[in-house]
């Protein structure tokens, strides 16, 4: 005989999973329990919305589902902002909320809700434990669900009765011993001759790598794509599918290639806000012909209009493409001239960029001073998880990325408050690999507790805040309310490394250019976790604000 909660962790360990994250809290205490039991690493969070954070980056750096196990009521609406963050990044994630008992509901049980419903709008997929024995069977369709097609959250209800229902083992349904792969499907042959058609005939073709392209089977068949000749950009979370440092990467002549790009590859890029919205394209999207390759139907519905749509594996896709377009304009020579012509201003505008990074004034100390400092003393594998605004454009700009999955921020969503559980979650999945989270000061105060769970974990994971106190510095501030009004986006100037202290960790507090690189290799050398409390300007954020990334009232835009 078994507990409905130990078939949880019975159906987990077959597929795989060593790590599950939560907050302790009735009806699933008898899940953590199962979990630890079984040998699953239990990881007790603070807060459920950062133990999802935590569990979606620790699932797509290990390429299975994130496991959050989480109470009911206000525990599971906790996961709400979770879900939807996962769902558009794309990366898998579980849920498993427990509820009301069956005998309880519609007459008022304690913190009964219809989670079912509230789950809705934010998952691929959803259900409801009907009995105990159904268990092993809806969580494999959960974890299938969340990795199947296009990756991302499902939601499973556990009624507070079938954690505990006993079940013959023989009567338990579905329990299997290895998960089902489900491979992607290969491209048409007739759709990739249309792509290799339009590509051969392009003057200024121009490949867009998204975030669907990082759960490819092949991702070298991309690198093999842009060896063919075909320059490229990456969405910021893809970087390093193909290295930043390839020489066909247009990454610092963003603007130029979008607007004159004549034939567009997308290789798993949303068409949204973030670079890919189809009326930027060929200066408004006249003329520019799209081929978009997704493994996800609904990717193929949007208000961009798609010339060739291919659903299919993106590495399978582009290795495809890639031969044909060997046979169909073979040669060195092809698109020459726009290739010279984007480098030309990635030589300028890189130029631009180390002159105001050189010409910048030793103080007061800005984002520049910053990502100089660290980005020599970061590893070649290194995970950097950025959060914030003019933090995360900091980054994106300044910090190269050259092998994948090494890169994790607040995605399409904007989302802040992931910074600090990203980076649990990363260490967790890799820890043989350095991790550092750079944050501004309110992303890092939206989920700051969470430091006690790495110094409980004993985590060597380094957190370095860039504190403008404020919400984009005093910008926003001065720009609405004014320097002297309500300090609404104005925050307190606040010492927040000694919350590293109130936990026995490093910490580290900068206020001078000459402290910057010594106590962050101090901090990179701990073991355990380390807080950097690194105070910059809160008016001048020096290249970012002359890249154009800050100032509209409505807070961050990409440059040009």
């Amino acid at each position: 005989m078994a507990r409905g909660a130990d078939l949880v962790a019975r159906q987990l360990k077959e597929w795989g999973i060593d790590t599950a994250f939560g907050v302790l809290a009735g009806p699933m205490v008898p899940v953590f329990e199962a979990l630890a039991t079984a040998g699953i690493t239990v990881v007790g969070c603070r807060h459920e919305q950062q133990a999802a954070f935590a569990a979606q980056a620790w699932g797509y750096l290990r390429r299975l589902p994130g496991i959050v196990v989480v109470g009911s009521g206000p525990a599971m609406t906790n996961t709400l902002t979770s879900m939807y963050v996962a769902k558009a990044n794309r990366w898998p994630l579980v849920v498993l909320g427990g509820t009301v008992s069956s005998w309880e509901r519609e007459v008022g049980g304690f913190q009964e809700f219809d989670q079912l419903s509230a789950a809705a709008p934010f998952v691929k997929w959803r259900a409801r434990v009907d009995t105990a024995r159904r268990i092993p069977e809806l969580l494999r369709m959960a974890l299938q669900q969340a990795m199947s097609g296009s990756p991302g959250p499902a939601y499973l209800d556990f009624p507070a009765e079938s954690v505990l229902d006993a079940v013959a083992d023989r009567k338990a349904k579905g329990l299997v011993e290895r998960r089902v792969d489900v491979a992607h499907p290969a491209p048409p042959a007739d759709a990739v001759g249309r792509a290799v058609e339009l590509l051969g005939a392009a003057k200024r073709p121009l490949v867009l790598i998204g975030n669907g392209a990082s759960w490819a089977s092949d991702t070298s068949a991309i690198q093999s794509l842009v060896d063919a000749g075909l320059p490229f950009l990456s969405a910021p979370m893809a970087r390093g599918i193909v290295a930043d440092s390839h020489e066909n990467n247009a990454g610092a002549a963003r603007s130029l290639a979008l607007s004159q790009a004549d034939v567009i590859l997308s290789l798993g890029m949303g068409f949204d806000w973030m670079m890919a919205r189809w009326d930027r394209f060929g200066s408004g999207g006249r003329g520019t012909r799209i081929i978009h390759v997704d493994f996800d139907p609904a990717s193929f519905v949007s208000g961009t209009p798609i010339d060739v749509p291919i659903q299919s594996d993106a590495g399978l896709a582009a290795a495809a493409i890639a031969k044909g377009l060997w046979r169909h304009t073979p040669g060195e020579a092809r698109w020459k001239a726009w290739r010279a012509e984007l480098q030309r201003s990635v030589v300028k505008n890189r130029k631009s960029l180390s002159a105001r990074i050189a010409a910048c004034p030793p103080e007061p100390l800005t984002q520049i001073h910053l990502y100089r400092a660290l980005r020599p003393l970061l590893d070649a594998d290194a995970i950097v998880v950025s959060d914030g605004e003019a933090t995360l454009a900091g980054n994106r700009l300044l910090i190269e990325s050259d092998r994948p999955r090494g890169r994790l921020d607040s995605g399409p969503t904007g989302c802040m408050g992931v910074g600090v559980p990203y980076a649990i979650g990363a260490k967790l999945a890799a820890p043989d690999r350095q991790v550092v989270a750079v944050l501004g000061d309110y992303a890092f105060g939206a989920s700051a507790m969470e430091i006690e769970t790495a110094a409980r974990l004993g985590l060597d994971v380094t957190f370095v805040i860039a504190n403008n106190s404020g919400i984009v510095g005093h910008s926003l501030q001065n720009m609405v309310f004014g320097p002297d009004g309500q300090a609404v986006g104005r925050l307190h100037p606040a010492h927040y490394e000694q919350m590293a202290r109130m936990v026995g960790a490093f910490h580290g507090r900068v206020e001078t250019l000459s402290m910057l690189p010594r106590t962050l290799k101090k901090a990179l050398a701990h073991r355990g976790p380390a807080i950097v409390n690194v105070v910059v300007d809160s008016l001048d954020h020096g290249v970012l604000k002359a890249e154009g990334y800050l100032t509209t009232g409505y807070g961050m835009r990409a440059p040009g």
